[in-house]
């Protein structure tokens, strides 16, 4: 019979313990506690490999995923931003109980009509993108208090814009409007409106029906006149003129009680330096007392 080295078989297996039965209860003890390591070992390569693949999954993809898991989740609030997202897909129209929409910083070019069907939308982010218009569906987000569209490419605003008559605060600033549309003066409960830094050179009359508007910024805007009808918004309480190419104010302005007038960097003529030197209250009681503004011709 072959042996290895020319051993006996008894001292070729003298290394191995004897098989009492406290040396078998503890293999098996060992030979479980190994396993029980393995398998923890296993779920936490899987872990991190599942958390890796998320990390490496492209931007926009993320974002999708994310969009088509909020509505088959009936999630309550949503925020994709960052992600290069150029288009929202279809799906988020199904996202019915959505009520904060967060796509700030992406690539969004346009719009889907589905993001109409969003009808308990609250708050809607889309600030830093590339949108040169809005869809008509988005007169249908009747449930909207505030909308932040500032950064990006405007032209223009649909005149469905007066259908969103709930909406509270409105981020129009750094775009490419020349106008604002007549519609806007139908946001009868518009408080806050930013307009800054917009080529927009005049403002429409109906500006002045915004009756609960508190804060109003212009900002930069490129503004040579304002319309006599600013003196109807009795509500406003801070108003932004900054760096425009105003000469005159109308006398109408000294009819608000504002707490806040902001007329630096404009070539004013009238009020004169000395009077908006002394600050607002000097400015209103000047505009008050004038019949109006001098004959310049």
């Amino acid at each position: 019979m072959w042996r290895p080295c020319g051993r006996s078989p008894e001292s070729a297996c003298a290394w191995l313990p004897k098989q009492s039965g406290k040396f078998v209860v503890r293999d098996w003890i060992d030979a479980a506690l190994l396993a029980w390591l393995i398998a923890a070992a296993l779920a936490l390569v899987i872990g991190i490999s599942v958390q890796l693949a998320q990390q490496l999954e492209p931007p926009q993809r993320r974002a999708r995923r994310l969009i088509v898991k909020a509505a088959a989740g009936n999630w309550n609030n949503l925020q994709v931003s960052g992600t290069f997202l150029t288009r929202p897909p279809p799906e988020i129209g199904q996202s019915a109980a959505l009520e904060t929409l967060d796509l700030d910083e992406n690539r969004l070019a346009e719009l889907p009509p589905e993001i109409g069907q969003l009808g308990n939308l609250k708050y809607l982010r889309l600030s830093v993108n590339e949108l040169a218009e809005l869809p008509p569906e988005f007169g249908q987000l009747s449930s909207l208090l505030s909308l932040k569209i500032d950064r990006n490419r405007l032209v223009g605003l649909p005149p469905v814009i007066c259908r969103l008559t709930r909406l509270q605060s409105l981020d129009l600033s750094w775009n490419q409007l020349r106008s604002l549309p007549p519609e806007i003066g139908q946001l009868a409960g518009l408080e806050e409106l930013d307009a800054s830094w917009n080529p927009l050179a005049r403002l429409a009359p109906e500006i002045g029906e915004l009756k609960a508007l508190r804060t109003l910024s212009l900002r930069h805007a490129q503004l040579t006149a304002l319309p006599s009808e600013i003196g109807q918004m009795q509500g406003l309480q801070s108003l932004d003129l900054g760096y425009n190419q105003l000469s005159l104010l109308p006398r109408e302005l000294g009819l608000i009680n504002l707490s806040a007038l902001d007329l630096e960097g404009n070539p004013l003529i009238w009020p004169p330096r000395e009077v908006i030197s002394k600050g607002t209250g000097a400015i209103l009681a000047a505009l008050r007392e004038a019949a109006g503004p001098p004959d310049l011709a």
